[in-house]
């Protein structure tokens, strides 16, 4: 059995339980999801600071995330023939997870331009290296390419080949967008006579604009926005529709490189509200794309969705492969199009809300994806009389 608060007009909203009428303790305070994406910020959505696509709870104006801080030729003079080592430091700065980083090179006509895992200095194995929570620290690697590139392929004395150092590493990024929700009869009346719902209930909420929720975000290189339009939402005989975007945090350096999962909970509780996206049992609303596909159940009074096989498709694109350069289109281009903002949505209905009053719940979002940062560097090479290696 599950409850809720009546609220009276002017009274405010209150949060829709999750556990049963005997407790009082609501899912909000006990589940460590909430208590990772800042609980504090959802009972008082005043306190977030930083606005992007959705706000991140984030109140430092420092330098976040991984860069490659320098990156550069060990020598200054390369022959050709001879083995060309290139030298660089990461910087990590305030991260709130524990991440592993890996660390390659790749060169302008060198073998393909495949990945060289790179040597991290004193620290780390081969070319990975872990960065702890809250942890600033500085890393040090080289990169070794062997036999350089031959003089054979050079055509004039002197000839400049970049460099590119290239980090990758995993990271999880979470969100909530709070969703209200008024009974049928409510809302019609309120919205015959003109009156905003959320003024009419003494709504407060600094996240709250032109009855849209901006949805909260933990700090990372990937802020996710949500939308799901006008609030609240309530039993009608049209779908509502779910947006899902993904940013880069223009605090971080790199973008992304592959997306492995997107998870979304979506409230259920029997009596008292119930949601069916496209596909579901209860949906009226006309077929289309749906980027999401229910597996099972959430946490407690939840419905879990994850992305489908074809939208990570659409986002994981090798942009670095062959097909892509015989259309003439650019690593950064391709990026540009499938990765800098990809965009998820899907058609949900309102089956049941509460009878009581303006009450909200929470729709909540978990991401898992590989990030990646990379840096160029020239190389000069010269072909000179006394100076060539045995190419």
């Amino acid at each position: 059995m599950y409850g809720n608060y009546l609220v009276k007009s002017g009274e405010g909203a209150s949060g829709i339980k999750h556990l049963a009428v005997t407790t009082d303790t609501p899912l909000a305070k006990a589940s460590a999801f909430f208590e990772s994406i800042g609980l504090n910020n959802i009972l008082h959505p005043e306190n977030p600071t930083a606005s992007f696509e959705s706000e991140v709870q984030s109140s430092t104006n420092k330098k976040l995330g991984v860069y490659i801080s320098d990156f550069k030729s060990i020598k200054l003079v390369n022959n050709p023939g001879d083995d060309i080592e290139v030298t660089g430091t990461i910087q990590a700065s305030s991260l709130e997870d524990e991440i592993k980083l890996k660390v390659f090179c790749s060169m302008e006509d060198y073998n393909s331009e495949a990945l060289v895992p790179a040597e991290i200095i004193g620290a780390g194995s081969d070319n990975e290296v872990s960065v702890f929570k809250n942890e600033d620290t500085n890393i040090d690697f080289n990169c070794l390419f062997p036999g350089g590139i031959n003089k054979d392929t050079m055509k004039t004395p002197k000839v400049t080949k970049f460099v590119k150092a290239i980090v990758t590493y995993e990271f999880g990024s979470r969100a909530t967008q709070k969703v209200y929700f008024l009974s049928p009869n409510i809302l019609t009346s309120l919205d015959r006579t003109n009156v905003d719902p959320f003024v009419q209930y003494s709504i407060k909420d600094s996240l709250l604009s032109n009855r849209e929720v901006k949805a909260v975000s933990t700090p990372g290189p990937l802020n996710i926005g949500v939308n799901v339009g006008r609030q609240p939402l309530t039993v009608n005989s049209n779908p509502y529709q779910l947006f899902v975007q993904l940013s880069s945090n223009p605090t971080f350096s790199g973008n992304l490189q592959k997306l492995d999962s997107i998870q979304l909970q979506v409230p259920d509780i029997p009596n008292v509200v119930n949601i069916a996206f496209q596909g579901e049992q209860g949906f009226n609303g006309r077929a289309s794309q749906c980027d999401f596909e229910y597996i099972g159940p959430g946490d407690n009074g939840f419905k879990l969705y994850q992305l489908t096989d074809a939208a990570l498709a659409r986002v994981n694109r090798d942009c670095n492969s062959k097909s892509f350069k015989d259309f003439a289109i650019s690593e950064s281009q391709c990026i540009s199009l499938f990765k800098s903002t990809p965009l998820f949505g899907c058609k949900f209905s309102v089956l049941s809300v509460p009878d009581s009053g303006l009450q909200f719940d929470t729709f909540r979002l978990t991401s898992k994806y590989v990030y990646k940062v990379d840096k160029r560097a020239a190389v000069d090479l010269y072909k000179l009389p006394g100076l060539e290696a045995n190419a």
